[in-house]
């Protein structure tokens, strides 16, 4: 490792489990969360030269956002459920 990558211990890393929904999806929370925290590129693998829909391991990245900025995770996960609900109540209506 040249100085390059940050890492973090494994007792550092909460887990936690995230929902399995469109809105929480890599490919549109990456550049995201990228462009509001830099510094979560230390911990993340590169993409440069790979293909750009390839993107870390989804579990990975969610444990190193919730590591470092548990907040975010938190403001994901709350606005992905207000996108959700009233989708659930109008068909509950229906």
């Amino acid at each position: 490792m040249q100085d390059r990558k940050k890492v973090l211990k494994t007792k550092d890393v909460p887990a936690r489990k995230i929902p399995h929904w469109p809105q929480l999806a890599i490919k549109s929370i990456y550049p995201q969360v990228v462009e509001r925290f830099p510094d979560i590129l230390f911990y993340l693998p590169e993409l440069e030269g790979k293909q750009e829909d390839r993107y870390p391991d989804r579990d990975f990245f969610y444990r190193v956002v919730n590591a470092l900025h548990p907040e975010m995770v938190d403001n994901l996960i709350n606005e992905a459920a207000t996108v959700r609900m009233p989708k659930g109540q109008n068909l509950q209506e229906e």
